[in-house]
């Protein structure tokens, strides 16, 4: 299950088991740990720590048990922070469109895909030409591979991520993932055309599996997906001096 944190440049990630079991610390900015997640009659609790104020559907509240797909808002007192909390397994609903525009654009109403978030507050276009990915927004809650952004380039393997909506363009298709249960999502058909034989699969699939499949990656360049670290292993020849010999007590050193 996956934690992820918003409303600072750099996105917090924390990964926790499927086993329900251990505490765990959600951080903020500058390392502030602003909640905390634990294991509690053999169900996952969130709640806040140091005043901080948690949120569920716009009420406070000192805890929270959740399962998967749950959405929270915390205020950082202290520190003045706003966050929103996305928590999601890691197996999650998809639809997968081709795209029948040079641009899709994604706002609250009246875009090719609209996104009832209190949280976006601008428009944000993916622009599509000629495998030339690229996305611009003027909302504050895009971020593309946990970075927030203004204007992007999209490479393979990018995903953007707009307060619990999940998308990952490629070629002239795009994958659609909803994470947050409480938001409602409508698409644009005469831009957006749903691919029925990604569908027979799309309400259990692993989405790291997935990318593979549908030819996202291959073999070679999957684990150099964003954010791109690849560890290579080579042979090397190392030679060890011998250690120095034992002495007698009437040596000099």
């Amino acid at each position: 299950m996956i934690v992820l944190v918003t409303g600072f440049s750099n996105a917090f990630r924390l990964e926790i088991p499927e086993k329900i079991s251990g505490n765990y610390q959600v951080m903020g900015y500058d390392n502030t740990i602003i909640a905390t997640i634990s294991a509690n009659n053999q169900k996952w609790e969130i709640a806040s720590v140091n005043n901080n104020k948690l949120y569920k559907n716009g009420t406070v509240i000192t805890s929270d048990f959740f399962i998967n797909n749950a959405s929270y808002n915390i205020e950082d007192i202290a520190n003045n922070y706003k966050y929103k909390i996305n928590i999601f397994n890691t197996k999650v609903p998809f639809t997968t469109y081709e795209i029948k525009s040079p641009s899709i654009t994604i706002n609250n109403s009246g875009a090719d895909i609209n996104y009832s978030s209190n949280n976006l507050n601008g428009l944000t276009t993916i622009n599509f030409n000629n495998n030339n990915i690229y996305v611009t927004t003027e909302s504050k809650c895009v971020y593309v591979n946990d970075r927030l952004i203004k204007r992007k380039n999209i490479q393979h393997g990018d995903i953007i991520f707009i307060d619990g909506l999940k998308l990952i363009p490629y070629s002239n298709r795009i994958i659609v993932c909803t994470l947050d249960n409480t938001i409602t999502l409508s698409i644009n058909p005469s831009k957006l055309t749903e691919i029925q034989f990604d569908n027979a699969k799309k309400s259990d699939v692993d989405l790291d599996k997935l990318e593979v499949e549908r030819g996202l990656y291959d073999e070679n360049d999957f684990f150099s997906k964003a954010p791109r670290f690849k560890t290579i292993y080579e042979e090397k020849d190392i030679k060890i001096t011998p250690p120095p010999q034992k002495r007698s007590d009437n040596q000099l050193y």
